[in-house]
């Protein structure tokens, strides 16, 4: 009787969107949020209030990023990437030599390109692949996610592998 009213209760928590605060080992600080980029729990306490400046942060210590799989800088990030963007080269179209990176939606990410705000335009990161990305594995990842811009698990499973050549 007593581990049926355990289940109904959290069934009910389930159902009403309650969470519980699971202790982390060694003292560290409890998460309370379960989004992030590469899918592990982050802590609300390392919330980023100033994304410009949470992104000129990442471009001082780009050393520690490159030459390493994306996947590292990803964990390190303490705000979830939401959207992204290829980048193109201009004389080679059959290849896609890096993304762009943001940490708003896809539509607010080009809402704000569009004004063509230069202070807003720091709050994204424009990663460089060691070996460029084929346009045709681009088009195929993109027609298999149909996330349109937004960033979900099947781009972060295809892109944390990817070497990082250069952050700017």
């Amino acid at each position: 009787m007593k581990k049926m009213k355990t289940y109904q209760i959290l069934l009910l928590a389930l159902l009403l969107g309650v969470s519980f605060k699971a202790s982390k080992p060694n003292g560290a600080p409890t998460s309370t949020s379960t989004t992030s980029t590469s899918g592990a729990f982050q802590d609300t306490a390392k919330k980023v209030k100033d994304t410009a400046s949470f992104v000129k942060n990442i471009l001082a210590q780009k050393s520690r990023y490159l030459n390493k799989e994306f996947g590292v800088l990803l964990k390190e990030l303490d705000i979830p990437v939401k959207s992204y963007i290829p980048m193109y080269a201009t004389m080679d179209k059959a290849h896609v030599p890096g993304i762009t990176i943001s940490f708003d939606d896809r539509k607010t990410t080009q809402w704000k390109m569009d004004r063509d705000d230069q202070w807003k335009k720091l709050a994204v990161l424009h990663i460089r692949w060691a070996t460029p990305v084929p346009a045709t594995t681009y088009n195929e990842l993109r027609q298999k996610s149909m996330a349109y811009g937004n960033w979900n698990a099947i781009e972060e499973e295809f892109y944390v592998k990817q070497i990082v050549k250069d952050i700017l």
